[in-house]
């Protein structure tokens, strides 16, 4: 899945968890490209600056 060209218009105060309904249908290969951070000029350089986590084991996160 690739998420891509986003201004985020605030960061709010709770991480964002990224998880699959169940074991058969879990969330993986994630690219998130262009992401723009309230206040930044540039797009997000880290996973950690958009607040974004997966609690599923094995799920590939990407920030291009």
């Amino acid at each position: 899945m690739n998420v891509k060209n986003i201004r985020v218009r605030e960061k709010g105060v709770t991480p964002s968890k990224l998880k699959g309904y169940n074991n058969s249908t879990m969330i993986n290969n994630i690219t998130f490209d262009n992401i723009v951070m309230p206040g930044s000029p540039t797009s997000a350089t880290n996973l950690s600056i958009l607040c974004v986590y997966s609690i599923n084991r094995g799920t590939m996160l990407m920030l291009q």
